[in-house]
């Protein structure tokens, strides 16, 4: 019964935990994204696309690589659809 609880009760005290953070602070923790942080996401986004598959071949999760896959090849699709529609701005 003890073990069921654990997760369960970890859930809630994380969610009041985040409760407490935004009353106290509504903005959040972190300030707003400057200059800087807004050049380097798209950077880092690739650098992370392109280590993914890397890091999962490397651990021989073929899973987790079929579904990013997977995922790629839908967002390609919805884009061409959207493309073929002329509805991109």
């Amino acid at each position: 019964m003890a073990s069921a609880a654990g997760p369960a009760i970890a859930s809630v005290l994380v969610y009041l935990l985040m409760a407490v953070v935004l009353y106290i602070k509504p903005q959040g923790l972190f300030l707003h994204a400057g200059r800087a942080m807004r050049r380097a996401a798209p950077w880092v986004t690739l650098l992370l696309a392109l280590a993914f598959p890397l890091a999962m071949q490397a651990e021989h999760q073929t899973y987790y690589l079929s579904f990013a896959s997977r995922i790629f090849v839908y967002a390609l699709a919805a884009t061409s659809l959207n493309l073929i529609l002329a509805t991109a701005e």
